[in-house]
Formats: structure tokens, sequence, C-alpha cells
């Protein structure tokens, strides 16, 4: 086996077909890459006996160099030496056991190790669909940092990946929080329904390496391959694939059902950094707690004079969050401009967030921010690290959390464009 290959073009194969090696294997084979060289085009792959990546890359073959062949080698050292050497053609050529790298004036030997040795990973069927890999991308990173990543409970570090028609459901929980995404899909069978639990870390890199391949994204799903079945992701020459789990995902998806009628709107920007401050001053196991005041209501005002545009003040103990009651589109038609005096004005919305933790030692901290909020006082805890995951999965420039009582689950919620995860989190009780 003799090939000739562009430096850049084996670096790129190699670094993608290697991605899934064992790092430290109990078999050494599965550390190994798998190179074969069949009609002009090298395939390299990587399986740790669970997940395997695949890339190919068209060589220079000559056919006096002898048949197609394959090659076992360290994958580790196979990604350190085509990064190291220079940007030149290199000559490739299997002999004796060593597979030989010339480059320029330089000579390596990489040994190698039984071919038949190797597992070899699962061949992909057809396609089941395709999805757009940016959005695909996107959406597991919003709903994957819900997953457990307790291996005693190995269902809970899967995501649920439901197709039925064109639409595709992403579904993740680790008992205290949950994560929920749809987005569109073009299915090759628009009548197959079926839910899969995908590995979190596995699915959420392959959906992080194909967001960067400017390629629609197809995924197949073999039910047949593994006791579970097999899921996997090609584009642009490349492949990765991983085992489902087996199993049945807990009915969290009916958490995102449950009626709340209290809302509080606040901007996702705002409140990450004052959590970020404010959390300073807490405990590792000490949450933080977002305090909602609504604006109260105005009294009755006098008539503004005629002819002039009255303006009515915000009441002193509104604080100095506070709007004029004129500004923006919470003025009432009946302040502003000439008319007969206004009768009593009901609860506008408005409001405050207002973020407080205590730490050791009588530190404390206490930040507010504006916030659209009716309701009454209420106190809501949360674990920090679970918060900010669910302030950025929503992927909005503002959050609505809705809730019922302070003390179950409330849920966050993009109000707005770009869409993202809906996220419910399970409050803290505050001693």
């Amino acid at each position: 086996m003799r090939f000739w290959v562009k430096r850049e073009s084996l670096a790129e194969a190699v670094t993608w077909g290697t991605r899934c090696a064992a790092t430290h294997p109990t078999n050494p084979a599965l550390g190994g890459a798998l190179l074969e060289l069949a009609s002009g085009e090298l395939t390299i792959t990587s399986f740790d006996g669970e997940s395997s990546a695949r890339m190919g890359v068209a060589v220079e073959t000559a056919e006096d160099d002898g048949p197609d062949g394959s090659a076992l080698v360290s994958a580790r050292l196979l990604v350190e030496i085509t990064k190291a050497l220079p940007d030149q053609a290199i000559d490739v050529e299997l002999a004796d056991g060593v597979l030989r790298l010339r480059c320029g004036g330089g000579r390596f030997g990489l040994p190698t190790m039984p071919v038949e040795d190797y597992p070899r990973p699962p061949v992909l069927s057809a396609p089941t669909g395709t999805v757009d890999a940016a959005l695909f991308g996107t959406a597991v990173a919003q709903v994957a940092v819900a997953a457990s990543r307790e291996e005693s409970l190995p269902i809970l570090t899967s995501v649920r990946l439901a197709v039925a028609g064109g639409r595709m459901s992403l579904l993740a929980s680790d008992r205290y929080r949950a994560a929920r995404r749809e987005l569109a899909w073009e299915p090759v069978d628009p009548k197959r329904e079926g839910e899969f639990l995908v590995p979190a870390r596995a699915l959420l890199d392959a959906a992080r390496a194909f967001a960067q391949v400017p390629e629609t994204l197809t995924v197949v799903v073999d039910e047949d391959v593994f006791e579970g079945g097999t899921i996997g992701f090609t584009a642009a020459g490349r492949q990765l694939s991983t085992r489902l789990l087996e199993g049945t995902f807990p009915a969290v998806g009916r958490l995102f059902e449950v009626p709340r009628p209290t809302t509080a709107t606040v901007s996702v920007g705002a409140l990450t950094e004052v959590v970020k401050r404010v959390a300073l001053f807490a405990d590792r196991t000490t949450p933080v707690s977002i305090r909602l005041t609504p604006i109260p209501p105005n009294p009755s005002a006098p008539a503004p004079p005629t002819g002039s545009a009255g303006t009515a003040a915000a009441p002193a103990s509104a604080g100095p969050d506070a709007a004029p009651a004129s500004a923006g589109p919470e003025a009432t038609p009946a302040s502003v401009g000439p008319g007969p005096a206004p009768g009593p004005v009901g609860p506008r919305a408005g409001g405050s967030a207002t973020v407080e933790a205590r730490g050791a030692r009588d530190a404390e901290a206490s930040e507010a921010i504006e916030a659209d909020f009716t309701g009454q006082d209420v106190t809501l805890a949360f674990n920090e690290t679970y918060l900010l995951d669910g302030l950025r999965s929503v992927g909005s420039p503002r959050v609505t959390l809705s809730f019922d009582d302070p003390l179950k689950p409330v849920m966050l919620t993009p109000a707005g464009e770009p869409a993202g995860a809906d996220y419910v989190l399970q409050p803290v009780r505050v001693r």
C-alpha cells in the first residue's frame, strides 16, 4: 500500500477520523486509527466500542505500487506527526509492518497493530432524514446541558430524540431541571415515528463538530445494529455514529404542560450578569434568590390641564426603577392630551427583580434590574449554575419566568425571537 497526499488534506482527515479513539484503552486496538486505501480514497476510522468517527480523503496512487490495503496505527501518534509535518506532499507507504511517512527531508515510521484485532464499527444504512447542521447544533447545545452526568443513572445521561412527520423534538433532564426544544427536519419517510435515547455527551460532540460544516446534516438511525440501535450523522464526507441506549425515558415532558399563571419577563443579558456578580458572595451550597416586586397601582389622578399633555408621576413607593406613567407603551390614553379627568388606573406592567445572595461571615450581595411583573411579591431561589444554564438555553434576548408556587418547578421560555429551548427548573427551599 502506497499513496501521496497533501499534508493539509491528510491532517484534516486524521483530526476528524481519530476523534473517537479511546484515550486509555484496555484493548490497545481501540486507541488506534484504521487506515484503509481503496480506489484512490483513503478512509480513516476510529472506534472506542461505543462511538465511531470516519472520514475519507482523495489520494494519488500508482498502479505498480501494489494493491489497496489497510493499516492500524496509534491514533495519538498519527495526529501528532501529521500536525507537525511541513506543508508539503507526503509519501505514505506500508512496508514490513511499518507505516512510513516521507515529507521533505523527514522520514518517520509508525509501528502497526494487527488489523484483525480491530473491532469493526457499525456500517450505517440508508438515511432517515436531514436537518440544518447549524440549527441542530444550537438546539442540542441548548438541551443537552440539562442531561445528567451521573453514570449510575444511564437513561438520564441521554437526550431523548423524537421524530414525527416534519418535526424533531429534543428532551433532557437530570431530575432537577429539564430542557426541551423542537425544530423542523426533512424525513425520508414522513410516516416514520420514533423515540431514541442518544448519549448526551456523544450527541453534543457530534452537534458541535457538524455545526462548523456548511452543509445539510444527514441523520441515520439503525435500530438493528446493536441492542438499542445506532444513530449516525454524516455531512461533507464526514461521519460520526454512537450506540443508542435502551430503556424508557421518564415522563418529564408533562412538566412543560403545567399551567403557570404568574409570569415575570426580564432581560437575559442583564439577569445573567447580575447573577454572576451576586453569586460571588454565595457559598457553593447557597442558592441565589430572585425577589420579584411589582409596581403598585397608581392612585386616582386629577385631570391634566386642557390642551396640554399631562403626566402622572410614579408614586414615591415605586422606587428608582419606576418610570413616569406617560413614558413608553404603559401610558394610558386618558393620561395624555386633552379630555375629561381620568379614572383610577389599574396595575401597570413593570416592577423589579432583585437578585440576592448571602455567604459566610456576613457576606451578602443584592442588585436589582427591571422586570415586567404584575403579581404579588414573591422570592424564588435557584442553584446558580442551573439558573445560568437555563438563561443560555432560551436563546432569546428576554426570558419569561412562569410559575404557580415559589417551591414548584419554574419554566423559563424565550420572550421573542430568536426562540430557543424551554427550560424547567426546580427552585431551592431556603431556610
